[in-house]
């Protein structure tokens, strides 16, 4: 499984051998009442390739023209079914409307629409494959079906509107976090996010830090992955219990405080995830301005293993009777280090 961000709701989901693209908007200025302020990540070209299409709703920034228009014919496109024709007019050839709760079957892959609540006809979608769930929520208020896709269909990675406009259009922080309990994800990952009002009067404070820091207040155990265009979530990094696992551990290696519990799946989870487990260590430094630097927690993590690695009893908890000396580390190791992420 691979998740990339291409831009705002547009996402690039690569799982079961398919490639399915999401909401594709692809225009680089938005309209009178909207800016976009960064293009997305790749073109309507580089993605003319994909297996599938979902489509949430027909506004304009979840539906692009020249995409659909371009799209081989054998490629379907899903679509609420109330507005599957608007679709068509819109460019879609291959036009399949679905009903909230209807599963459709794709390769080893399926589809089930499931209910959205939006200013027109909308739907989300759970994609499922290779063991994973997929929520795509479009955009939506939050509403009382969450706890039913929560509870039936139980996503292991929801992608989700996490902020609002003066006038909302989906949910906001607060209701994004309620979103989250009832659903009970693995992994959020914020959509969105890629058009601001025109007019500083329909702004709102709403960002995807503010919502994370929202969820932390809550006690969420989601790991909340804020992807910028062109980045990506692959499996290994999608499989988050970990992830609050991360947060201690590196906490405490730094701050040399209890490190008697050392969990060795830790260790091994920072094999398989490389450099984005040493992203998720420094998000989780985020209260600790002077820990963020890759480097460094590289080098903490690496005392770490020659520790376990010397230990007698690799299969149970390793305890480690002295905290890292932080201060043999360097606290910063400049600029160059961060870049490496």
């Amino acid at each position: 499984m691979k998740i990339t961000m291409i831009g705002h709701s547009t996402v690039l989901i690569e799982v079961a051998g398919k490639r399915i693209l999401t909401d594709p908007y692809f225009g680089l200025h938005g309209n009178l009442a909207y800016a976009r302020p960064r293009p997305p990540a790749r073109s309507r070209e580089e993605l003319s390739n994909v297996d599938l299409v979902l489509i949430s709703h027909n506004h304009f920034d979840h539906i692009d023209r020249r995409f659909l228009r371009a799209l081989p014919q054998s490629v379907p496109v899903f679509a609420p079914v109330a507005s599957a024709w608007m679709t068509r007019i819109k460019g879609g050839r291959n036009v399949t409307g679905l009903r909230p709760w209807e599963r459709r079957s794709f390769g080893t892959a399926s589809i089930t629409a499931v209910p959205a609540r939006h200013v027109t006809f909308t739907v989300g979608y759970i994609i499922e494959a290779d063991s994973k769930r997929i929520y795509f929520a479009g955009d939506t208020y939050l509403a009382n079906f969450m706890e039913r896709i929560g509870r039936e269909l139980r996503p292991d990675v929801a992608l989700i509107p996490v902020t609002t406009f003066r006038i909302p259009m989906t949910m906001g922080e607060k209701q994004a976090v309620e979103a989250v309990r009832l659903l009970a994800p693995q992994v959020v990952i914020p959509i969105h996010l890629g058009i601001i009002p025109r007019s500083p009067l329909m702004r709102t404070s709403h960002s995807p830090g503010g919502f994370r820091e929202r969820a932390r207040q809550a006690d969420l155990s989601a790991n909340i992955v804020i992807l910028q265009e062109g980045e990506s979530l692959n499996e290994c990094d999608g499989r988050s219990p970990d992830a609050q696992l991360w947060k201690h551990l590196y906490r405490a290696a730094v701050l040399e405080t209890n490190m008697d519990l050392v969990p060795r799946r830790v260790l091994e989870a920072r094999k398989a995830c490389g450099e984005r487990a040493m992203h998720l260590i420094r998000e989780a430094a985020v209260d600790e301005p002077e820990l963020q630097d890759l480097v460094y927690a590289s080098r903490v993590l690496d005392e770490l293993e020659r520790k376990c690695q010397s230990a007698s009893r690799p299969e149970q908890p390793i305890p480690v009777s002295q905290g890292i000396n932080a201060g043999a580390l360097p606290a910063t190791a400049g600029k160059e280090g961060s870049k490496r992420l």
